[in-house]
């Protein structure tokens, strides 16, 4: 099991059930990709309000409104997002915080890392950030959730 999402398909196959949706999971063996989808456009009021609230700089906010996905065999990490592709050398480097650069990266996993990427993420239309405020929300339940979930 190398991601969470494997775990229907083990727990299946360990139960012996046939003719699951998972028996044809065409993700790579081996490889764990991760999505992150904007929380909203970088000029919405709330993410303006977010920035302020918990002094974001330009880095932290265009992390929350830009969309990203990740790809990783456990060694090599490979990052795609809207400022472009970013490699981390696990084992040198296990916390992925300094970024090494992509062609460092040995080509037949980059190309694995690659594919991996292309096949499980969906490509989304690009936002044109015309969201509208909502009243509603309530941001100190959302930060006291979120605090919960152990992301601040």
């Amino acid at each position: 099991v190398t991601s969470l999402v494997d775990v229907p398909r083990a727990l299946t196959a360990a139960l012996g059930l046939e003719g699951t949706a998972y028996a044809d999971d065409p993700g790579p063996s081996g490889i764990a990709v991760s999505t992150l989808d904007p929380l909203a456009a970088e000029d919405h009021p709330s993410a303006r309000a977010v920035t302020e609230r918990w002094r974001l700089g330009a880095r932290g906010i265009r992390m929350l409104t830009t969309p990203a996905a990740a790809a990783t065999d456990g060694h090599w990490k490979l990052v795609q997002d809207g400022t472009g592709e970013r490699a981390y050398d696990l084992d040198g480097d296990r916390l992925g915080v300094h970024p090494v650069p992509v062609d460092r990266v040995p080509g037949p996993i980059l190309t694995r890392l690659r594919a991996a990427l292309a096949s499980s993420v969906p490509q989304a239309p690009p936002t044109t950030g015309t969201a509208t405020p909502n009243d509603d929300v309530d941001t100190e339940e959302l930060e006291a959730q979120l605090r919960l979930l152990g992301y601040l």
